[in-house]
């Protein structure tokens, strides 16, 4: 719940309520285009560039710590907020039928798959599946 209002702080409105309802499967480099995810890595380089990133973020701590709470004042999502969208999805979860229920059950079995599938890949054949 609150997906939209985060994703809206990186893409407009119109586009995170196109990448929401598409059913698109979107890769990481086009997550990372798009401006939705920050830093992209080669699998396994992920520790190795957080280090990276926190000490380049150390050289400008003050700048980085301002900007930081500016974006945050910006970009405020209250708990109001999310508490309000979640009763809307409960809502309307509640008056699902048997054939949106069945879609559901669907849905999440095929996401209960996908990982699995990938993590049995050897790594290029996975990147190659996720684009």
């Amino acid at each position: 719940m609150g997906a939209y209002s985060f994703l809206c702080q990186r893409v407009s409105p119109r586009f995170a309520e196109e990448m929401m309802l598409n059913g698109t499967i979107y890769s990481s480099d086009e997550l990372h285009r798009l401006g939705v995810v920050d830093v992209l890595v080669p699998r396994g380089e992920g520790v190795q560039a957080v280090h990276d990133l926190i000490r380049r973020n150390q050289r400008i701590a003050h700048a980085r710590t301002a900007m930081n709470r500016v974006r945050q004042m910006r970009d405020t999502v209250s708990l109001t907020e999310l508490m309000q969208i979640t009763e809307i999805w409960v809502d309307t979860a509640m008056q699902l039928g048997e054939k949106s229920l069945r879609t559901m059950e669907r849905l999440v079995r095929a996401q209960g798959k996908r990982p699995t599938e990938l993590v049995s890949m050897p790594a290029e054949s996975a990147q190659a599946a996720a684009r």
